[in-house]
């Protein structure tokens, strides 16, 4: 019998209620207490969304006219929480969540007899809570366009993500 995988996920936990301490402390430099927000990691027992070899693409998106012009791919808050940071190391996402620029390596496969790899890439969260992933290099090179398709996933093999342009929008 093969043993079940161990999947972890990783969620915001936020403290609306202050210590002892940091009540003390807020109340000490006249201010009040904020709400704090950390990433916790925590076991789950329902097993990982599927990975298809066949079609991977798991977050799929047509282009907006300020990704285009950004060159920043835009990701949902749920997207990066389920398809992205499911599959990184909690110290990578925390990184991340904090606010900082986290370099990855994006492998083009729209041709998929000669995949092309971009490095000095970066994610990095959005002030919205959504997450930014630079790709201008990708933006150029497809001459990317709005309502263009694209699909995204992260490679657990090779810690990378993986890029297509699966279809072009109309007009293109």
């Amino acid at each position: 019998m093969v043993p079940p995988t161990v999947n972890y996920r990783k969620a915001f936990y936020y403290n609306f209620v202050p210590s002892k301490v940091e009540d003390e402390a807020a109340k000490s430099n006249n201010t009040r207490f904020g709400v704090t927000r950390n990433l916790v990691e925590f076991r789950e027992f329902h097993p990982a969304s599927v990975f298809h070899p066949a079609f991977p693409w798991q977050i799929r998106k047509i282009l907006v006219l300020s990704e285009v012009y950004t060159g920043k791919f835009n990701l949902s808050f749920n997207d990066t929480f389920e398809y992205i940071f499911r599959h990184w190391e909690f110290d990578m996402a925390n990184h991340v969540a904090s606010g900082k620029k986290l370099f990855v390596m994006i492998c083009d496969v729209t041709d998929e007899k000669r995949p092309i790899s971009h490095i000095n890439m970066y994610f990095e969260q959005a002030p919205d809570d959504s997450y930014l992933l630079e790709s201008s290099g990708l933006v150029r090179e497809h001459r990317l366009k709005e309502k263009d398709e694209i699909g995204l996933f992260w490679d657990t093999r090779f810690r990378a993500f993986h890029f297509k342009l699966l279809h072009r929008g109309p007009f293109n």
